[in-house]
């Protein structure tokens, strides 16, 4: 069996803060005149294409309003992860594998970002098979997969030495997406079966 690196995102793919209780939507929601009700809602009028920005939705607001979310040290503190996500990275870092979760941290939420990961993955991987690099530019990042839903940063690596998963989610992208990618889907289990097969097993 191979050991492998595993690049993987964070945000919307081991998880949602934006749909969460205490996401981004409630957050905005508190402020805005114009409160968005449910998820379905959303999901029916946009299909998979939500605003990315969802300060598209919210005329009232002014863009540091909107952002203000994403600025906030406790920003992860009540958000939890998807369950799959932490069974199977924990179960692939006790394999052997190394998971580096890479994510963008605007000023405020590093920490918290940091926090959030040791406190739901910390105590089932081994410190030495696990770590966080916080950074737009994933290009840099050592890995033989990654896990992302954002096209852009999948258009960031070499695939002809990075095997390329996209974690599938409802929102719009900002670019059309370049590389091949092995598979795209929000089942962490098929995820689990695609790394397996990659690493020899």
């Amino acid at each position: 069996m191979k050991q492998l690196y595993i690049c993987v995102d964070v945000d919307l793919t081991i998880v949602d803060p934006i749909f969460q209780p205490c996401g981004w939507i409630d957050y905005l929601n508190k402020m805005s005149k114009y409160p968005i009700l449910y998820r379905e809602k959303l999901t029916e009028d946009y299909n998979t294409n939500i605003p990315y920005n969802l300060g598209e939705l919210y005329p009232d607001l002014t863009k540091d309003e909107v952002m203000s979310f994403w600025r906030s040290e406790k920003l992860y503190d009540k958000l939890e992860p998807y369950q799959d996500a932490v069974e199977v990275l924990a179960d692939l870092a006790n394999k052997g594998h190394y998971i580096v979760f890479a994510s963008h941290a605007k000023h405020g939420h590093f920490k918290n970002k940091y926090q959030f990961l040791e406190r739901y993955f910390g105590s089932k991987i081994p410190d030495s098979q696990w770590g966080y690099v916080a950074t737009k530019e994933k290009k840099f990042i050592k890995c033989d997969v990654i896990v992302d839903d954002r096209n852009d940063f999948l258009n960031q690596m070499d695939n002809s030495k990075v095997e390329l998963i996209k974690f599938k989610t409802p929102f719009e992208q900002h670019e059309t997406l370049k590389n091949p990618v092995l598979a795209e889907t929000n089942d962490w289990f098929k995820i689990k079966e695609i790394i397996e097969e990659i690493a020899g097993e």
